[in-house]
């Protein structure tokens, strides 16, 4: 089984939640090229993922300050943006580095 890095699924949710079409081209053509996007059982972890970085991606659209944040970047390194550290989503980066511990695709 062909299975997507855990950074492209990061970027595929990341642009999921801004609305992107590119990410449902790209799922289609990984789908086609026999490639699992993820893994039945972690749908509700990924599922639970795309929130929280949704919630971020609203936080970030709200400040002109912060918008240019790579948050997908961010995430794939582990780390919370500084200017984020002590913010609202600073526990949204939290748990979906905790999350991505459980997701297979790596």
């Amino acid at each position: 089984m062909k299975l997507v890095t855990k950074k492209e699924l990061i970027e595929y949710i990341w642009n999921s939640c801004k609305g992107e079409d590119s990410a449902v081209d790209w799922a289609r053509e990984k789908l086609s090229a026999g490639y699992k996007i993820r893994l039945e059982e972690e749908h509700k972890n990924v599922a639970r993922i795309g929130m929280l970085m949704s919630q971020i991606s609203g936080h970030l659209a709200r400040d002109n300050t912060i918008r240019t944040i790579n948050a997908a970047e961010h995430i794939h390194k582990g780390e919370v943006p500084e200017k984020l550290v002590g913010s609202d989503v600073e526990p949204c980066f939290i748990e979906i580095f905790e999350r991505l511990e459980n997701v297979s695709n790596s």
